[in-house]
C-alpha cells in the first residue's frame, strides 16, 4: 500500500538516459482542430507525439492510450484509462510516461534476506528484509526529525534517498517539514560512514486521481466549462480528468520504477560500530537524478508481500 507515489516530472520533460526514459503524447479527437503553433511548440520543446483518436469508440481509444503507456513503461503500467473514462465528448488526452530501471552499485546479498516485522499504519506485517553493511551517505537530520540514507545505483547519475522518521516522529510531520526545506540543503547534512542497512523488498503500483489534489491547490478554472485553453484549439475546451499511475519495485538487484564512496583510513583504536538504519516502519523514498532533482517520490505506509 502506498499513500502517495508520483512521478515528479510532468508533460514538459522528455529525454532518455541510461536507466531512465520519459515520453509524452497527445491523443486528440478526430473532430478537434489543434492550432499548428501548439503542435509545433509541443513537438519542438517537449518531443511530444500526436495521435488522432476516435473517442466515440471508447474501447478502441482506451486500448490505443493504454498500449502507448505499456510500451513506454516496459509493460509495468498496462492500463491508465478504462473505456468508461472516455466518450465522444472527450476532445484530448495528454499523457506522460516515465520508466526507470537501475541496478544497485552495491547489491544486497539474497542469502541475507529474511522475514522481519514491518510496523505499518494498520499493524505489524512480515516482510522480506534485505541486509547489507557498507559505506553510504547517511545522517540524522534533526530539522526534519528523520534519518536519511542514500543508496547509489550503478549509473552514478542516480541514487535512492530513504527518509526514515525518528521513532517519536510521524511520517506526516516529517513530510510537512520537508515541504519547507530546500532538499539540496538537507542533503548537505549527510556524510559518508559505515551503515548497517535493513531495507524491505517491495513492489507497488498506485493510481492517483489528481483532480481533487489540484483543486485543493487552487487549480480550479481549467476544470470548468469556462476554462481558457484557447492556446490549444479554438474549440471550447476544459479538463475533465487528471489521472496518474506509478510503479516501483525494489529488490536485492536494484530498482525498477530509477556516487562516490569515500573510505577514510586513520591510525586509531577500534573503529566505531556502524550506524544502524533499519527500515521497519513507514518511510519516504525518493529517487534522485544528479544533484537533488527528484524523479520519483513516495510515502510507503504498508507493505504486502
Amino acid at each position: 500500500m502506498v499513500s502517495e507515489f508520483t512521478s515528479k516530472n510532468s508533460f514538459g520533460v522528455t529525454f532518455q538516459k541510461p536507466g531512465l526514459k520519459l515520453a509524452s503524447s497527445v491523443f486528440f479527437n478526430k473532430v478537434l482542430k489543434l492550432h499548428d503553433t501548439y503542435k509545433t511548440k509541443v513537438g519542438k520543446n517537449f518531443g511530444g507525439n500526436f495521435e488522432q483518436v476516435d473517442f466515440s469508440d471508447s474501447s478502441a481509444a482506451a486500448n490505443t492510450i493504454n498500449n502507448w503507456c505499456k510500451n513506454n513503461t516496459n509493460k509495468k503500467i498496462e492500463k491508465l484509462f478504462e473505456p468508461s473514462d472516455l466518450d465522444r465528448n472527450t476532445m484530448a488526452v495528454i499523457a506522460n510516461a516515465i520508466h526507470f530501471k537501475a541496478m544497485w552499485k552495491k547489491k544486497f546479498e539474497p542469502s541475507r534476506t529474511n522475514d522481519m516485522d514491518f510496523h505499518g499504519i494498520n499493524g505489524i506485517t512480515q516482510v522480506k528484509m534485505m541486509h547489507q553493511t557498507g559505506h553510504f551517505n547517511y545522517g540524522q537530520v534533526n530539522s526534519i526529525q528523520a534519518q536519511l540514507l542514500e543508496l547509489p545505483y550503478e549509473n552514478g547519475d542516480f541514487r535512492m534517498l530513504i527518509i526514515l522518521p525518528f521513532p517519536d516522529a510521524t511520517l506526516a510531520s516529517v513530510d510537512e517539514k520537508l515541504k519547507t526545506k530546500d532538499l539540496s540543503e538537507v542533503l548537505k547534512e549527510l556524510y559518508s560512514t559505515e551503515v548497517d542497512v535493513s531495507l524491505p523488498r517491495f513492489k507497488i503500483e498506485s493510481e492517483l486521481d489528481l483532480e481533487g489534489a489540484l483543486k485543493e491547490l487552487g487549480v480550479i478554472d481549467m476544470f470548468r466549462d469556462t476554462a481558457n485553453l484557447s492556446g490549444i484549439s479554438s474549440d471550447p475546451l476544459f479538463v475533465s480528468k487528471v489521472k496518474q499511475k506509478a510503479f516501483i519495485e525494489v529488490n536485492e538487484e536494484g530498482t525498477e520504477a530509477a556516487a562516490v564512496t569515500g573510505i577514510s583510513i586513520m591510525l586509531m583504536s577500534l573503529p566505531p560500530p556502524p550506524e544502524r538504519f533499519a527500515v521497519d516502519r513507514p518511510f519516504i523514498v525518493v529517487i534522485l537524478h544528479s544533484g537533488s532533482s527528484v524523479v520519483f517520490q513516495g510515502s510507503i505506509v504498508e507493505i504486502v508481500n
